[in-house]
């Protein structure tokens, strides 16, 4: 038989399969039924505590409004509705392409109310090991880089954040899922005897802020360039003094 607790605190009982089972009024459809919720665990306490949890996040949500709504109905209403109004054009196509290559065709068709962290965990991850749009039939690579991925994180949140703010959910999805990290650019050392090479390249006058050099081009007004070549080497001397005091510089690698 259920235990009966206080008005809106549910009931726990241990089901014939010997877990415990917590149950709770949800809401009310149009008819005025009841919307019945159920969690599940080993013990009786484990099933106190999700049920104690289960009823905090729905206080507020509109039970009915998330019937409604697939994950791929909903984005599609925010999107041109919430988001795209506010965004730029080319934007506007990076989040259609995450939408509708990546996100949707995978948990599209997961109702709102049943989304679920892992669900777009896995989504994350198989898009990163094959999410790639194979334009060729040659293509073996359709790994796709971690920003792609960030990318597919930061649209999802909002959309389901805003999700949240409209009651239609009691908690994002997406707060509980891992994403790779930023991939940067490794910073390459010019040695001292090649930064009078990149002087050159970069037009004969160079500034250094916080020891990274920066090359400045000014117009050559001398057909015979011998007043450039003059800056430059004026240029590169303070350079290669600079670079024997220093020791190193950083930049690309001529």
């Amino acid at each position: 038989m259920a235990k009966r607790r206080g008005n809106g605190e549910g009931s726990i009982r241990k089901r014939a399969d010997g877990r415990w089972e917590g149950r709770y009024t949800a809401g009310h459809d149009d008819t005025g039924k009841a919307i019945v919720r159920n969690v599940l665990g080993k013990t009786q306490a484990e099933v106190r505590e999700k049920l104690k949890t289960a009823i905090k996040d729905t206080e507020g949500v509109d039970i009915k409004r998330t019937e409604q709504y697939t994950l791929t109905e909903w984005m599609r209403l925010w999107f041109e509705n919430y988001s795209k109004p506010v965004i730029r054009p080319a934007t506007a196509d990076y989040y259609q392409n995450y939408m509708e290559n990546h996100i949707l065709p995978n948990i599209g068709e997961i109702p709102l109310k049943k989304l679920k962290s892992l669900d777009v965990q896995k989504m994350y991850n198989k898009t990163k090991t094959s999410g790639r749009v194979q334009r060729f039939k040659n293509m073996t690579d359709l790994s796709v880089s971690n920003r792609v991925i960030r990318g597919i994180h930061m649209l999802l949140h909002q959309c389901l954040d805003h999700a949240v703010k409209e009651k239609l959910i009691p908690i994002n999805p997406t707060n509980g899922c891992k994403v790779p990290k930023n991939e940067k650019s490794e910073m390459k050392v010019i040695p001292p005897e090649k930064v009078g090479a990149w002087v050159t390249r970069l037009g004969g006058v160079v500034i250094f802020v916080g020891g990274v050099m920066f090359g400045l081009g000014w117009k050559n007004d001398d057909a015979e360039g011998k007043s450039r070549g003059v800056s430059t080497m004026i240029a590169g001397a303070i350079v290669t003094a600079l670079a024997a005091s220093v020791g190193t510089f950083f930049g690309s690698t001529p």
